[in-house]
């Protein structure tokens, strides 16, 4: 379940926070997701935790059905509008939390989930849920950070500290997870890796030196692209293409 939904909720209903900071890792996921889905064939996916649409509305297409999920209404606002209007019949909006909608099992080709795991506590659940929706073959691309990273841990203690000295604008509770839980859940759920791409953000310090141009920059030459990913060892974001079997087990949640 979110780790606490009304001040997720709240924090995301003035987003410009988010962009400020943030924006250029949006960049940096729409690049990746676009190389993921290059090859795939699907025709209906959703967009769990859509933020601004910025990821998954470039690959919509009059033969593709989109869903944007969000749980702030200024986040759909923003999505909504960046769909062309000759494409607004091919897209349907959910606002909150999408394990409270009534969605059809097995509607999907494709799940993307991108930024949303921090705000998850229960991980095994959530990916679950995730599971019921896509169809035997189909594909989930969904982002972790790797909590028992060296770089996530020294981040976990560098933001503890200078929070004492000087307290966040926003106070979004997060949750840790380890790459290895989650595709502990994914194997499990008899699922297999199609891809995967791994990369670090720069370091705090060296970040307030930057825009976000230039972080997005640093990123991929440091690591590269969904094709020749690099360095993966110094990575501790891990965005996974998964597939889901023809015989993939799920937990139906209705």
């Amino acid at each position: 379940m979110m780790s606490d939904a009304l001040e997720i909720r709240q924090a995301f209903e003035t987003p410009q926070w988010y962009f400020e900071k943030l924006n250029y890792r949006v960049k940096l996921r729409k690049e990746i997701v676009s190389q993921l889905t290059q090859k795939l064939s699907f025709a209906r996916y959703i967009d769990i935790g859509c933020g601004d649409g910025s990821i998954s509305i470039p690959l919509l297409n009059s033969k593709r059905h989109l869903t944007l999920q969000d749980i702030s209404s200024a986040m759909l606002k923003r999505a909504r509008g960046r769909v062309p209007t000759e494409m607004l019949p091919n897209v349907g909006l959910i606002e909150g939390d999408f394990r409270n909608h009534a969605l059809e099992p097995a509607s999907y080709d494709l799940v993307i989930c991108l930024g949303v795991l921090a705000y998850v506590s229960d991980v095994p659940d959530f990916i679950d849920r995730i599971s019921a929706l896509l169809r035997p073959g189909g594909f989930v691309i969904l982002e972790c950070t790797d909590s028992r990273h060296f770089l996530s841990r020294f981040l976990a203690g560098y933001s503890a500290l200078t929070a004492l000295v000087r307290p966040p604008k926003t106070k979004v509770p997060l949750c840790a997870h380890s790459r290895s839980d989650i595709v502990a859940c994914f194997s499990k759920l008899g699922y297999e890796q199609a891809g995967r791409y791994s990369y670090s953000t720069p370091l705090p310090v060296i970040r307030s030196l930057m825009n976000q141009e230039t972080r997005y920059r640093m990123i991929s030459r440091l690591h590269g692209n969904a094709e020749r990913n690099r360095a993966a060892w110094f990575a501790s974001e891990h965005i996974f293409l998964w597939r889901k079997s023809g015989n993939g087990r799920s937990t139906n949640h209705q």
